[in-house]
């Protein structure tokens, strides 16, 4: 009987081991340790598609932001480059969070950027504040509202990260779109957190990501 206990209470330690560093894998994938007991233990099949939709967003962004970016290099507007650069690197950080999420998840990361529609710089402004705003005020807080009802923080912890980095982007666009002319001339500069894709003007005085506490000194810049 003795034997058997024995038995028992090694097999449950040997399986209480592998939990454990399959937990820290996921850990450091996701950055956080609140974010294994949901990636263990997978995601709503809800999330999941909003995961795969948020994703293909992400890609899309990305590549709408670089578009823009090349058509403002193309009329000498500098400092809007320099934004659209910051924008399309926040998109594909967030795109490559998102996926491995769903990787964790025991799914695959589907789906390909949507071919952009490149206007004038103005217009291509306008277009990348109207759509961050429908991300930041519609799209990406209905993905957070329903991963929380069904307990999928890590799900809702990212979606909320494109939220934060979406507002900060069009408050940057919008001042551009303002005063356009004074964006022609190089100087302006822009950063972005490796961690969760936030972005930022240089001119802003920070020691730490707002959203993800990462140290400001990890930041990639743009101008």
């Amino acid at each position: 009987m003795n034997a058997w206990r024995m038995v028992v209470a090694l097999g449950l330690a040997t399986a209480l081991v592998l939990t454990a560093q399959a937990q820290f894998n996921l850990g450091k994938v996701l950055n956080t340790a609140g974010d294994v007991v949901s990636a263990v233990k997978g995601v709503s099949s809800e999330t999941a598609t909003d995961l795969q939709s948020a994703y293909v967003d992400r890609l899309s962004a990305a590549a709408r932001y670089k578009a823009f970016a090349a058509q403002a290099k193309t009329n000498n507007y500098v400092a809007v480059q320099a934004a659209f650069r910051a924008a399309e690197a926040s998109a594909t950080i967030q795109a490559k969070k998102i996926a491995a999420l769903i990787q964790s998840s025991g799914a695959t990361a589907t789906g390909s950027a949507a071919a952009p529609v490149v206007k004038t710089t103005l217009e291509n402004l306008q277009s990348a504040t109207k759509s961050g705003t429908a991300v930041s005020r519609s799209t990406y807080p209905g993905f957070v509202k329903k991963a929380t009802r069904k307990g999928d923080l890590s799900a809702a912890r990212l979606f909320q990260q494109v939220i934060s980095s979406e507002t900060a982007l069009v408050g940057i666009f919008s001042k551009a779109s303002a005063d356009l002319a004074a964006w022609k001339a190089s100087g302006a500069e822009f950063a972005v957190c490796p961690t969760c894709g936030y972005a930022v003007e240089t001119t802003r005085s920070l020691t730490t990501c707002p959203v993800c506490d990462a140290a400001r000194s990890t930041f990639t810049s743009y101008k």
